[in-house]
C-alpha cells in the first residue's frame, strides 16, 4: 500500500494529524471497513500522539512525566469507556491534598489553611471569608446563572441553561467569565481563585456560557481525576498499535500537510518540501484532525474556495491557550522529610512556577524496582502570564549549555528531546526551594530535568477555549464538515464541550463519524452516557468511500 500512495494513488481516507483523535478515527473506520485505503499523515518524525506526551525520565521507567495531557475524569463516558474498553490500567490522580503547600503573596501556608480569614493574605469582603475556592466560585457561578450549581442537572442540562441565560441584560455568550465574575465577586477573591487554584486561563476572560459549565465538569464535586499507569500517551499508542498491526493500516511519520486543493471529487494534499520529496496524494475524503493553529498553518483556500471566509470565522472562534511544564527528578522524594512532609498531590503558588506535583517514587510503582527511591516532580505547570517568564531563559537555548545529565540513563526519546538549558533548571531550583520554605542549598540538585512549550507551532497553545460571542453549539454543529459538497471534516479537542481533554477529541471524532462515515456508536460505548453529548444513536448504514 505504501508505495502506491507514494506514486499518487488515490486513498480511501487521509487523516491529517496522528493525535488521539486522529488515531481513534482511523482505528474506527478500518475496524468497519477493513480493505479500506485509511492513512494517518503526521508531521513529527518520530511519534505520535500530539499533545499526549509521556515521557520516560531516567531511572524510572515506571513513573511517566507527562509532558502533555496528565489525565481523565471519571465523569467522561468516552475516555472512559475507551480506557476499559483497551484494557487500560488507570489510578486515581491525587491533587488537592490538606498538608500540600500554598505559597501565596509570600506567606505560606497548608491547603487546610486555605479558609482561615486571620491566615489568608487576600482582603475578602465579610460573605467570602471564610469560604474554600470551590465555594467561591459556586456562590459566584449560582449568581450569574441561577440554578447552574443544582445537584442532579446533567453536563447537557448545564451547557443548554448557560446558552440561553441573560446576565445584567446581556446574553452570557456576550459575556467574558472574568467580566462576569468581576459582577459577583471582590478583585481580592477573583485573585485568590486564580493564584490559589494554581490556573490562569480557567478563570481568564473566555466565553462565560461555556466556561460555567466547563469549570462545574471539571471541578465539580463528584469529579475524579483518573491516570493510566502507563501515563496518557497509553490511548493513542494503543491505537495506533490497533490500527497499524492488527488491522494493516498505515502512519506516515514525517508527513506536513501544508496545502490541500480541490481536484473533481477529490482532494489533493501537498506536503511540505523534504529530502526525498514527497509526492501529492490523492484522497476521497479528508479528516483534519488537529487544533486550530494545526488547521491555520494548512492552506485550505484551493480547496474551499469561496468558503474559505465562512470556514476561517469557524476556525478562530476559539483561542489557543499557552502550557509549559517542567519535570525534575531526584534521588529521594526530599518534600516528604519534615519540617515539610508532603507526599503527593498539588502545590500551589503565584510566583512563576504556579503549580507543583509530587509525581510518584520508582520504588513504590506497580513493576518498580524496589528500595528504588528516584522520584519524579513536576516542578512547574503555567497556563498562563508566568509563561513569560520561561521564555526568557528558552530564548538564550543557543547560548546556554544543555542540562547535564547525571546518570548512564538518559531516558527515553521523547524526555531526551526536551532537554532545558542550565539557566532554567537553576531558577526552577530557586523557585522550588522559596515555594517550600527551604534554603536552596537543602535542595537537591536533580539529576536530570526535561520540559515543553505547547505555544509552538504547530500546535500554538497546550488547548483551546471558546471566544467571547461564540455560539459553541453551532460552531460545532458546523465545523465537523465545513462545506456540504466537500468531502473535508475536522475533529478535535479545539471545538468540543470538553475542550483541554481527551474526552473532547473523542467526542468531536465520533460527532464526525457519525455525520460524515455514517458509523454507529461503538458496542462498547454506553449509549446513555454518550446520547446526550453526541446525539449518536443512528440507523445502520453502509460506509462508502
Amino acid at each position: 500500500m505504501s508505495n502506491e500512495v507514494e506514486q499518487g494513488q488515490v486513498v480511501d481516507v487521509a487523516i491529517v494529524g496522528g493525535g488521539v483523535s486522529g488515531l481513534y478515527s482511523a482505528w474506527r473506520l478500518k475496524q468497519r471497513q477493513r480493505n479500506a485505503r485509511i492513512v494517518v499523515y503526521e508531521c513529527s518524525d518520530y511519534r505520535t500522539g500530539g499533545r499526549l506526551m509521556s515521557a520516560i525520565p531516567p531511572g524510572m521507567p515506571h513513573v511517566p512525566a507527562e509532558l502533555g495531557g496528565m489525565r481523565f475524569l471519571n465523569t467522561q463516558p468516552i475516555v472512559q469507556a475507551l480506557a476499559d474498553h483497551l484494557h487500560v490500567a488507570y489510578r486515581d490522580f491525587p491533587v488537592s491534598e490538606s498538608n500540600n503547600i500554598a505559597y501565596l503573596r509570600g506567606s505560606r501556608l497548608r491547603r487546610s489553611e486555605l479558609t482561615d480569614p486571620a491566615k489568608l493574605p487576600y482582603r475578602l469582603s465579610p460573605a467570602e471569608r471564610g469560604k474554600s475556592i470551590g465555594e467561591l466560585m459556586d456562590t459566584a457561578m449560582e449568581t450569574i446563572v441561577p440554578g447552574i450549581t443544582a445537584d442532579g442537572l446533567t453536563p447537557e442540562q448545564r451547557r443548554a441553561l448557560a446558552q440561553r441565560t441573560t446576565f445584567l441584560g446581556r446574553p452570557l455568550t456576550a459575556w467574558g467569565f472574568w467580566n462576569a465574575l468581576a459582577r459577583v465577586m471582590t478583585f481580592e477573591a477573583y485573585q485568590f481563585v486564580a493564584d490559589g487554584s494554581g490556573y490562569d486561563t480557567t478563570v481568564s476572560n473566555w466565553n462565560a456560557a461555556d466556561a460555567i459549565p466547563w469549570f462545574l465538569a471539571d471541578f465539580g464535586k463528584t469529579a475524579v481525576y483518573k491516570n493510566p499507569l502507563q501515563g496518557m500517551q497509553v490511548f493513542p499508542d494503543r491505537l495506533r498499535e490497533l490500527f497499524e498491526v492488527e488491522l494493516e493500516g498505515d502512519v506516515r511519520l514525517g508527513h506536513t500537510v501544508r496545502r490541500i486543493a480541490r481536484s473533481g471529487r477529490h482532494l489533493v494534499l501537498e506536503f511540505k518540501p523534504s529530502d526525498p520529496p514527497i509526492e501529492p496524494v490523492i484522497a476521497k475524503r479528508v479528516i483534519l484532525a488537529m487544533p486550530r493553529r494545526s488547521l491555520e498553518l494548512i492552506d485550505l483556500e484551493p480547496a474551499l474556495g469561496n468558503e474559505m471566509s465562512r470556514v476561517r470565522t469557524l476556525i478562530e472562534s476559539v483561542s489557543p491557550q499557552p502550557l509549559f511544564k517542567f519535570f525534575a527528578c531526584y534521588r529521594t522524594p526530599w518534600w516528604r522529610e519534615e519540617p515539610l512532609g508532603v507526599r503527593q498531590g498539588q502545590t500551589t503558588t503565584d510566583i512563576p512556577i504556579r503549580q507543583v506535583y509530587y509525581f510518584g517514587t520508582e520504588g513504590e510503582q506497580p513493576g518498580g524496582e524496589p528500595g528504588n527511591t528516584n522520584s519524579l516532580m513536576m516542578a512547574s505547570y503555567d497556563d498562563g502570564r508566568n509563561i513569560r517568564y520561561w521564555i526568557g531563559f528558552l530564548r538564550e537555548m543557543e547560548a546556554a549549555s544543555r542540562f547535564a545529565t547525571s546518570t548512564t540513563d538518559a531516558g527515553d526519546e521523547q524526555w531526551q528531546r526536551n532537554q532545558p538549558p542550565e539557566t532554567m533548571v537553576e531558577e526552577v531550583q530557586r523557585l522550588i526551594a522559596e515555594v517550600h520554605g527551604l534554603p536552596l542549598e537543602q535542595v537537591p540538585k536533580p539529576y536530570a530535568a526535561a520540559y515543553h512549550d505547547w505555544g509552538i507551532d504547530p500546535f500554538g497553545g497546550g488547548y483551546n477555549l471558546w471566544k467571547i460571542h461564540a455560539e459553541s453549539p453551532r460552531v460545532i454543529d458546523a465545523i465537523i464538515q465545513p462545506v456540504a459538497e466537500i468531502p473535508l471534516f475536522v475533529c478535535g479537542e479545539a471545538y468540543s464541550n470538553a475542550q483541554g481533554w481527551v474526552e473532547g477529541a473523542l467526542e468531536t471524532a465520533e460527532l464526525m463519524l457519525k455525520r460524515g462515515f455514517q458509523l454507529d456508536a461503538p458496542e462498547w460505548l454506553p449509549q446513555q452516557g454518550a446520547a446526550g453529548q453526541l446525539d449518536m444513536t443512528t440507523e445502520s448504514a453502509t460506509l462508502r468511500f
